[in-house]
Order: structure tokens, then C-alpha cells, then sequence
């Protein structure tokens, strides 16, 4: 009776040593939860109010609830979810979580951890664009319509009305979803799969809000992008491309009183290995760019993403200063990992694989079209 006793003394004890880890990892994220709606306050508002942009506002917000509670890795918890082999840690982050459909939502600290690899990837954030928190499902946000302009006045004279004009963007948070299944033999075997589904999942958010904000249609659920925004310059080229064309469209720019210094220059990588192979002509082997490059390329910063699609051997240029462009940013992403998705038809859970899918929600909105411009129609091949 008394090892009996004392048996059950002891599975009771690392029962309340399992309940009081799962305590403390829940609490961890509940002071997360608290510091993100603090935090949240600035540069959002609801539809009809115009907050101003906080520049990576909604990524040191992310930052803060990364270190607010123990931050697992994307992959790390994928692989602790097929295979069991894990610390007591990772099993409780994972129970605590909670059954999704038969798997699991993966805790807040990891999702900000995965959302702040997303920054680091974006191209348009390399180039300088605004984030500005959305703690609202609906932002209104203001738009440069016509810009400004000054008079001379004369004393005593009345002041004539400058003729600049307002409009606005009402930023909605759209959704955005990565959904990725590998097999549970790949996931156990491969000593590299936790690192690399954590850089595919950064990488296709940061695919996903690049292509929307460059050349989002507007349609259905998809962000409006520059390339489609009313009022921005446009170049039709169908010709082969020349340096002279990216001078051309940079003092276009200038006359729109874009800063000479301000200025970028996006393309994909067949635009960008064309314009690096063009030559002074056909019988040298000496290429522009390295031997006599235009001085202005010295001011210009340029950026290759493959966001921009290429069709029909034909693809666009995006320049302008990306400091007009904002980026609407929800901060409740969800990642979740399940056995038994059903994914077009087809029962992971039949084939023996892992889904992992990943939602995030924002929006994007050109401040002042007369801040960019593009060549469309650019040949690549």
C-alpha cells in the first residue's frame, strides 16, 4: 500500500511539474497578447481616421512579442508535431495551442518570429516603404491627388489657393495564405527541413505582399500595386531596352519633385540580366554598366525580385520613391500545422503528410502616384 502511495505521489508531482510549465507558457503569452494591444495604439486607427505611418511600427511590434515569450522555431515545432521527439517545452507549447482540425495553431512568439524573417525578405521594404499597423480590419489612409503649389503674394495682396487635392485609400486587411504539405518521412529524415521551411514560409509572405504591392491588380481579394495605380506614369517600351530608358523615366521622376536621392529601380531577373549585358556595341566585349556607367546610376538604387512577372517574353520596370508606398499590416497572423488537411481533393492524412499553412492580413496603398512611374512592355529574351 505504501509503494502504492507512493507511486501515485509521484506521477501527481510530474503532473503538476507538466501543468505548471503549461501555466507559465500560457501566461508568457497572455503578457504577449497584452504588450501587442499597447503597442498597437500607434499609427492605427479605424476606417475614416488617418493615422501616420510608423516606420517598421509593425515589426517592432513583432520583435516585442518574440521576446515577450520563448520564440520556436516554424520547423522546430513541425517536426516536434510528426515525430514526438521534443523537449517538454516544445510538447507543451504544442498542447497548449491547442487541436486545429487535428493539429495544431502554432503560439504567437513563433509566428512574430517568422513575420519579422518576412521583413528582412521584402524587396519593397529594401526600397523604403512605409508599414503602418492595422488594428482595425478597415484604415483610411490618405492619397495625393494633385500635388501642391506656391504663388508669389504682394503685401497686403490676398493669397491665391494652391491647387493640390486630396483622395483617399481605405486600406482593408486582405488575406494572405501560404499553404505548403511535405511528407512525414521528408520531416523526420531530413536534418535540414526545420530550417527550410522556415526561410520557404518567409519568403513566400514577403512573395505575396511584393507582388501585390508592384503589380497588384485590385481585383477580387488582391491589393491594388503601383503598376496599376491610376494616375502613374507609364512608358510603353516594345523596343530593346536602353540605359537611356531608365535616364528618361529618373527625370520624369525629378520633374514630379521626386528627391534625386530617393529614388529606386525594381525589376525581375531577366530585365535586370539584359540591361546587365547591354554594350557599347555589338564588336566589343565591354559592357555599359561596368565601363561607362551614366553618373545618375550612382544615385539610383536598384533591386531584382522576380514579383514582377515576365509574359509573353515581355515584363515591367517599377520606379519611384517607395517611401509613397504603404504597407497595411494586421499583427494577428496564424500558422497552424495538421495531419488531416484536405488539400484540392486530396487527404494529406491518406498520404501520409504534413500541412502547414500560414495566413496573414494587409493591405496596400500608393500615397502619391506622381511619385512613380513604369516601363511596361520591357522584351527580356
Amino acid at each position: 500500500m505504501n509503494e502504492e502511495l507512493q507511486e501515485a505521489i509521484t506521477d501527481l508531482g510530474s503532473s503538476m511539474k507538466d501543468f505548471r510549465a503549461r501555466m507559465e507558457t500560457r501566461q508568457a503569452e497572455l503578457e504577449a497578447r497584452v504588450n501587442r494591444m499597447n503597442l498597437g495604439t500607434a499609427g492605427a486607427g479605424k476606417l475614416g481616421s488617418s493615422p501616420e505611418p510608423q516606420d517598421r511600427g509593425f515589426f517592432l511590434q513583432a520583435e516585442r512579442i518574440a521576446s515577450a515569450a520563448p520564440a520556436y522555431r516554424l520547423g522546430e515545432l513541425v517536426r516536434a508535431a510528426v515525430t514526438g521527439k521534443a523537449t517538454t517545452e516544445v510538447r507543451n507549447v504544442l498542447l497548449e495551442g491547442g487541436s486545429v482540425g487535428g493539429g495544431y495553431l502554432v503560439p504567437e512568439s513563433t509566428v512574430s518570429v517568422v513575420i519579422d524573417a518576412m521583413r528582412d525578405a521584402l524587396v519593397c521594404q529594401k526600397a523604403g516603404c512605409k508599414f503602418v499597423t492595422m488594428t482595425e480590419p478597415g484604415l483610411a489612409y490618405p492619397r495625393v491627388d494633385t500635388p501642391p503649389t506656391a504663388t508669389w503674394t504682394g503685401e497686403n495682396s490676398a493669397a491665391t489657393e494652391a491647387s493640390m487635392a486630396f483622395g483617399r485609400v481605405d486600406l482593408r486587411a486582405r488575406k494572405l495564405v501560404a499553404l505548403i504539405r511535405a511528407s512525414r518521412e521528408l520531416i523526420d529524415d531530413a536534418p535540414a527541413f526545420p530550417t527550410l521551411i522556415d526561410q520557404l514560409f518567409s519568403q513566400a509572405l514577403a512573395s505575396g505582399f511584393d507582388s501585390a504591392a508592384l503589380i497588384g491588380s485590385g481585383k477580387g481579394e488582391t491589393p491594388l500595386g503601383i503598376a496599376n495605380t491610376p494616375g502613374i506614369g507609364v512608358k510603353d517600351l516594345s523596343a530593346a531596352l536602353t540605359l537611356d530608358d531608365i535616364l528618361e523615366a529618373y527625370y520624369s521622376l525629378l520633374g514630379e519633385n521626386v528627391p534625386e536621392d530617393s529614388v529606386s529601380c525594381v525589376m525581375n531577373s531577366l530585365v535586370a540580366k539584359k540591361m546587365g549585358l547591354l554594350k557599347s556595341d555589338a564588336t566589343t566585349d565591354k559592357y555599359l554598366l561596368s565601363e561607362a556607367p551614366p553618373k545618375e546610376f550612382e544615385r539610383i538604387k536598384f533591386f531584382v525580385t522576380n514579383a514582377i512577372p515576365t509574359a509573353s517574353n515581355k515584363s515591367t520596370i517599377i520606379m519611384g520613391d517607395f517611401s509613397r508606398l504603404v504597407l497595411g499590416v494586421r499583427l494577428d497572423g496564424i500558422l497552424e500545422i495538421s495531419p488531416a488537411a484536405v488539400i484540392a481533393g486530396e487527404s494529406t492524412f491518406e498520404r501520409s503528410q504534413i500541412a502547414i499553412r500560414g495566413t496573414l492580413r494587409g493591405d496596400v496603398a500608393v500615397e502619391d502616384p506622381h511619385a512613380f512611374g513604369i516601363i511596361t512592355s520591357v522584351p527580356t529574351n
